[in-house]
């Protein structure tokens, strides 16, 4: 069973709003004081409607219309107050069915509402989110495999360079990472035809495995 929540406050205006005019459209002319009590209670009744149409948020296009219903009864009172002719009688008839269209427009709306708000607490599961972690997990492993440790590269030379220096060598100290090559060992150094700098003594590093 699906619980929707309906608009309580707006549906009271909007059949205490039928009541009194319905009322007024049944009173005899004659019926001065009653009528006029009725129509007091109808202001208010209007009154408080409004309020809370205005202090709701968003502004939607139901809101709108019950604004609407609420002026043209705003400008039935004091009309019916002044003439009280039978074609204010059609204009308060024209009023109970906005009304009652407002009505069943609310129960419309607050349906809607619950049956989103129902689609929007279920939990779609996205298999895709697994998958892109997966990726994520590889790509890594395949930059660790690639970049090996800093600390085990004890050998480094300056690409296009004929020596191979330790990595503390004032030779390498600001040349950029870019135009560097770095060695695990002198040995492999070597194997690329490189020679050891006189100024660090990196050929102690040849006897260092």
């Amino acid at each position: 069973m699906t619980k929707v929540k309906f608009n309580l406050k707006s549906i009271i205006y909007l059949i205490l709003q039928i009541i009194f005019v319905l009322i007024l459209c049944l009173f005899h002319k004659s019926a001065i004081i009653s009528s006029s009590i009725v129509m007091l209670l109808l202001g208010i009744v209007l009154l408080m409607h409004s309020n809370t149409l205005i202090s709701s948020y968003p502004w939607t296009r139901f809101s709108t219309y019950n604004f609407i219903i609420i002026i043209l009864t705003i400008f039935f009172i004091p009309a019916y107050a002044a003439f009280r002719s039978n074609a204010l009688i059609i204009v308060g008839i024209a009023i109970i069915i906005a009304n009652l269209v407002a009505i069943l427009l609310t129960f419309i709306h607050s349906i809607s509402n619950g049956s989103t708000v129902k689609r929007s607490k279920i939990k779609i599961p996205v298999p895709h989110k697994k998958i892109v972690k997966k990726k994520l997990k590889v790509k890594s492993r395949s930059r660790i495999l690639r970049k090996k440790p800093k600390f085990e590269q004890k050998i480094v030379a300056i690409k296009g360079g004929s020596k191979f220096h330790s990595l503390d060598c004032k030779m390498v100290e600001n040349k950029s990472k870019k135009r560097l090559k770095y060695y695990y060992s002198a040995h492999d150094a070597q194997k690329d035809g490189l020679k050891p700098c006189k100024l660090c003594k990196a050929v102690s590093y040849l006897h260092q495995f």
